[in-house]
């Protein structure tokens, strides 16, 4: 199937963020980067594909949530994400299209949402057999205050994070087009855990941050490997792209992100994000303007009809 992009005057920046594994400042790191882009003037914006919260910590989160704008399923790194950039502020589940409500913790899943209430297409999905916990009670209890969509999701036998990929793969191409309409300077695409955040009809990547605390690994340039959409059941760990990285002879910069109090936290992450700015600016042009040229060449080429392409 071929994915039809919004018609753009030049392709954005895409930047991959990904870890070693939860907790290591992956959405601490994206959310400065856009912040640090908005700043100096260029329109930035978040995407998270897939992320996953636990379901006890959703309710003191209501406070940051419009109806009209998004849903009930949403986690921190969706907050912080959409509401580092004013293109993207309010729209939590616009910007994470696939939301994992996982409760007591992330190895047991209660609901998934795929879609966005801005598209007016949102899917909900359940495990086959009812999920079983020590305090049903507690459970039943916050699905009620949260007001999750359980009546309305459909079951899939053994779902877990690993499904995220499948669940509804459409919803989360549909979400990244309606963020291209914005037209975007840079993307900041941040992957879940220790899994890519590839998926079908995204971009090719220009950068990537790997995270792996208190160390940043800077790769700047990435043009080769391109990590592409796997059609499979799971999720792709971010392991083998890591390590033809680390293989390629392109030696990365390393950077540190150290501990600091909560006041300060903000400020050290876009101390950092600026030096990993720096590096990038200091790779781009040649490349840059080898990708815009392969861009207009592919749209070109798509967008027109069957017997009127130009040899």
């Amino acid at each position: 199937m071929t994915i039809r992009l919004p018609r753009l005057h030049r392709p954005p920046r895409i930047i991959w963020v990904t870890g070693s594994g939860t907790e290591v400042g992956k959405t601490t790191i994206a959310s400065a980067l856009v912040r640090v882009l908005v700043r100096k003037g260029y329109p930035a914006l978040a995407f998270k594909p897939y992320a996953a919260g636990i379901m006890a910590e959703m309710p003191e989160r209501q406070v940051w949530r419009d109806p009209a704008r998004t849903g009930p399923e949403i986690g921190h790194d969706a907050i912080q994400l959409a509401n580092a950039s004013p293109l993207t502020h309010g729209f939590l589940d616009l910007v994470a299209p696939v939301q994992f409500v996982c409760f007591p913790d992330f190895s047991k899943t209660v609901m998934a949402r795929a879609g966005s209430t801005l598209l007016d297409n949102r899917r909900f999905f359940r495990p086959e057999v009812p999920l079983a916990v020590a305090d049903p009670d507690t459970r039943d209890a916050l699905v009620r205050s949260l007001g999750l969509a359980l009546d309305d999701a459909v079951p899939m036998p053994g779902l877990n994070f690993r499904d995220a990929s499948r669940i509804a793969p459409g919803l989360v191409t549909a979400a990244f087009r309606r963020l291209l309409k914005l037209q975007p300077h840079t993307i900041v695409i941040e992957g879940a855990t220790k899994f890519n955040p590839s998926f079908r009809g995204g971009l090719p990547i220009d950068h990537l941050v790997y995270l792996s605390r208190p160390a940043i690994t800077v790769h700047p340039a990435v043009h080769r490997p391109q990590p592409h959409f796997q059609a499979r059941s799971q999720l792709v760990v971010n392991d083998g792209l890591i390590r033809s990285l680390a293989e390629s002879g392109r030696p990365p910069a390393v950077l540190t992100l150290p501990e600091a109090e909560e006041d300060r936290q903000d400020a050290v992450a876009e101390a950092a994000a600026s030096e990993i700015l720096d590096h990038f600016d200091r790779t781009e042009g040649r490349w840059a303007r080898f990708k815009a040229a392969v861009w207009l060449r592919t749209r070109r080429t798509k967008t027109l009809a069957p017997g009127r392409r130009r040899g």
